[in-house]
């Protein structure tokens, strides 16, 4: 085996050469490297021993053992396995092993070539991670679409049925043909603006308008609305009599706190207090919204403020009010967050810096 020495040597892939009881008889340059031993160290001594860590063969821990399987069959096998290297690391690698037989043509052990493909095991793990990641976001997607087209039809319906009755001339009811034409068309405009702001962010295009803003102020504006609107909650603002003043975009954020305390209603038992909590400090205003709805499963906390989720798929909407509430606080270096406990509700806080970034 010696004068074979030089030839496996200038192999690229690894090379042992076993006998029929495991012993490794030879091993290459490339193997040497990969275990960090000398051949002193590696010759003589059992093949899983070396390069599983392991005290008995592989076949016993139920791996493929490419060994016994060229003593049964006689011929050349192929097997995955993984292997330890110099530092301890697990690498994925694939085996051949072909026979090795004496001159008499009895077959006393194997030759063993072995290709590291830890780094194509990688690329294929994350490419299958990426469809995965795909096939999530199509699906998103054609929910959100799906929501999308539904919400446009129920408004072109509303627009169609209240068109044809102003142009037959009975309009006479309470609240006219022509005002709820005009609902739906603020609900089409809506519809539109948080697709094109949910486009903005997503694309890193999205700013806010600074000007002196009172946010105690918006937060009690957006209270007061809400509770004309829904009626059968209570809805508390518990906010400072002073005012709150910094430099926001208020319209953005009664956006915000419009969408967190709608939420909050719709996820809340007829009855049940809403409250809207605002406190300043010396470098930073908090606001947060909180229900006694169901809740929020741990697990789907994380997604909540991506395009399109949707934890509760029985409730009407399309997923985009967290996401752009996200989008929206973060324009202004803040930072918004939920905690929830199932069963006992949600709490939805923001952060907001009291100066301009900047300055």
């Amino acid at each position: 085996m010696a004068a074979c020495r030089p030839f496996v040597d200038a192999v690229g892939d690894q090379m042992v050469v076993i006998g029929r009881d495991y012993e490794i008889l030879m091993v290459n340059a490339a193997f040497l490297a990969s275990t960090g031993l000398t051949e002193a160290e590696i010759v003589g001594r059992h093949c899983h021993e070396v390069t599983h860590h392991a005290s008995r063969p592989c076949w016993a821990a139920g791996d493929a053992c490419p060994l016994t399987a060229v003593l049964d069959s006689g011929s050349a096998v192929s097997v995955a396995h993984v292997h330890f290297d110099a530092s301890g690391n697990k690498r994925h690698v694939d085996i051949v092993g072909s026979p090795l037989r004496s001159a008499r043509g009895r077959l006393v052990g194997m030759i063993e070539s072995i290709r590291d493909v830890t780094q194509k095991r990688q690329l294929e793990d994350a490419l299958r991670q990426r469809n995965v990641d795909l096939e999530v976001a199509r699906g998103k997607r054609d929910q959100f679409t799906s929501a999308v087209c539904h919400e446009l039809r129920n408004i072109l319906n509303v627009l169609s049925l209240h068109a044809h009755l102003l142009q037959s001339g009975q309009g006479g009811q309470e609240r006219g043909p022509a005002e709820r034409i005009v609902d739906g068309v603020k609900r089409f405009t809506r519809l539109v603006e948080d697709m094109q702001d949910a486009a903005a962010i997503e694309s890193q295009r999205f700013s806010v308008r600074r000007a002196p803003c009172d946010l105690a102020a918006v937060a009690r504006q957006s209270a007061e609305e809400r509770r004309l609107e829904f009626r059968e909650h209570c809805i508390t603002v518990d906010a400072p009599e002073d005012t709150i003043d910094g430099e926001w975009d208020a319209g953005r954020l009664r956006q915000v706190l419009d969408n967190l305390v709608s939420n909050a209603i719709k996820f809340s038992p007829p009855g049940s207090e809403v409250r809207i909590v605002v406190r300043r400090d010396a470098q930073r205003v908090s606001v947060s919204v909180s229900d006694s709805g169901p809740g929020i499963p741990p697990e789907r906390l994380r997604e909540l403020f991506q395009p399109y989720a949707r934890v509760h798929t029985h409730v009407p909407g399309l997923g985009l009010g967290l996401f752009l509430s996200r989008g929206i606080i973060e324009a202004h270096g803040g930072e918004i967050r939920v905690d929830s406990i199932e069963g006992r509700g949600s709490t939805f806080s923001f952060w907001l810096p009291v100066g301009q970034p900047g300055r």
